[in-house]
């Protein structure tokens, strides 16, 4: 089908096109005459969401994203039931205020919803909306008196969903500005709607922020509260256990410990010197006791001193021990008492004199090796002392660290709770309202010539679609080219009319 033969149809049908759409127009027409009109009032809040004034104490920064995010949680919460509902308290206050010029004044036609109204408690119904402002409380229908006051507030078309249906909330695109429309008939009304509804969300949204401040303070009070009392335990623990072990400084006291061990040791070392020399003294004795008439000492017994002398030199010089060198002076000292005895000097003595001198030696010997044994027995008791003392570390080692951890974390806690306590302080809501609603002057244009012409114009559209496709559906012959498509013959000729 080309389009001159569309051209044709369409004209041989041309008064349907023309009549058609312009009865649809004429007829949308008249059905918008009862259009209501309606009044737009705008109101607009700035957020803060992209810009802040503020001084900033935490190290927070800016988000595209959570910014966008802000915007449409704010958008919800306005348009949630809990902001509308407070702006459906304060609209049924208004027009059930005595003093105030009502919005809206019911008209009703059924006795049955006359007498409905007429039987509900009105100053219980105040007493509700006042109390439900201030609680931020939402109807609840399935209290029979919550119930009626729902159908009252349907009566006013103040309830949720018909303030819904007339108010719009969106963001200026790019900007920081939240706008607030409102359709109603009254002007008045429509003002006082956006107005009220900026002012019931920012107490809302006021209310919400500071029952979540004091919430994270009283959290972390209570955080900083178990943190210290874990603190305290910690360090009870910790000086229960030194109390109860005797322990005051535990570095002080492992020092004195070895010290003590040092100075045994020292002490030790000393005693068994004295005892090595006793016991060569005693040996000395033995053997003079053993030449020694009681004529006294023989010039044999000065021989072998001076032989014992000069064996015991080498080996002191060669090793350079302290015991030698003590045991050295002893063997020269019994030397001069043996020379002295031998020259008559009054140094000589008898055998009974030598027996009990021996005797004395071996009673010095057999204390020194006591003492000895009870300095050996001192340093294994220290020595064992800090073994224990050692395991004792640990335990307090242990316990150090629990309470450098209960430590740590009651600062931690601390440190937030006072970053909360700042961010109370410091922080308040950034949206604010910058633009009052006020009542229209005019209504908004309601589009009947639009609405009417558009209805035309689609109306013929469709017509003409209607019309093509029916003339594609007809399957008879119309045209010579057409019968010749169709047959397969040649077309001998056509009368245009008979």
């Amino acid at each position: 089908m080309d389009l001159i033969t569309i051209f044709r149809v369409l004209f041989r049908r041309i008064f349907y096109l023309a009549g058609i759409p312009a009865f649809v127009i004429v007829v949308v027409f008249i059905l918008t005459s009862g259009y209501t009109r309606l009044f737009r009032s705008t109101a607009r809040l700035a957020t803060g969401f992209t810009v802040t004034k503020e001084i900033n104490l935490t190290e927070e920064r800016f988000n595209l994203y959570e910014a966008g995010v802000k915007f449409s949680n704010l958008i919800e919460t306005m348009n949630s039931a809990s902001v509308i509902s407070l702006v459906s308290y304060r609209l049924l206050l208004h027009d059930l205020d005595s003093s105030e010029t009502p919005f809206t004044r019911l008209e009703l036609k059924e006795e049955r919803r006359r007498n409905f109204v007429k039987s509900l408690d009105y100053e219980w119904i105040k007493r509700f909306c006042r109390n439900s402002l201030d609680s931020f409380k939402i109807l609840n229908t399935y209290n029979p008196q919550e119930k009626d006051l729902q159908k009252l507030l349907e009566f006013y078309q103040y309830d949720f969903k018909s303030l819904s249906d007339k108010i719009t909330v969106k963001r200026v695109n790019t900007t920081d500005y939240i706008t607030v429309d409102a359709y109603t008939e009254n002007p008045f009304l429509s003002a006082y709607v956006v107005n009220t509804l900026c002012d019931e969300y920012l107490r809302y949204n006021s209310s919400q922020s500071d029952s979540e401040k004091e919430n994270a303070i009283e959290t972390y009070a209570r955080l900083v509260a178990e943190k210290r009392q874990e603190l305290a335990n910690a360090t009870t623990r910790l000086q229960r256990f030194k109390a109860s072990n005797s322990i005051i400084n535990s570095d002080l006291e492992r020092d004195n410990i070895v010290t003590r061990i040092s100075d045994i040791e020292q002490e030790l070392k000393v005693e068994r010197q004295n005892l090595s020399a006793k016991i060569l003294q005693l040996e000395d004795l033995e053997r003079r006791l053993g030449g020694v008439t009681t004529a006294g000492v023989t010039n044999a017994d000065v021989i072998n001193i001076r032989n014992q002398i000069s064996d015991m030199n080498e080996r002191y010089l060669r090793n350079g021990s302290s015991v030698l060198r003590d045991s050295l002076q002893i063997l020269r000292q019994t030397q001069q008492r043996y020379i002295q005895m031998l020259s008559g000097g009054g140094f000589n003595r008898s055998f009974d004199e030598m027996a009990n001198e021996k005797a004395q030696l071996q009673v010095d010997i057999q204390i020194l090796r006591q003492k000895i044994n009870d300095l050996e027995e001192s340093v294994t008791r220290s020595s064992g002392e800090i073994g224990g003392f050692a395991s004792k570390e640990a335990r307090i080692a242990s316990l150090e660290r629990e309470l450098n951890l209960a430590s740590e974390d009651y600062r931690d806690a601390q440190e937030n709770y006072s970053r909360a306590l700042n961010v109370s302080i410091s922080s308040s809501s950034t949206t604010s309202q910058v633009l009052l609603g006020l009542p229209a002057t005019k209504p908004e244009p309601s589009k009947r010539v639009i609405v009417s012409a558009a209805s035309g114009v689609s109306t013929f559209v469709f017509l003409v679609l209607i019309i093509i496709l029916l003339e594609y559906l007809d399957v008879s012959i119309k045209t010579g080219p057409n019968f010749i498509s169709k047959t397969q013959l040649s077309l001998n000729g056509s009368l245009n009319h008979i």
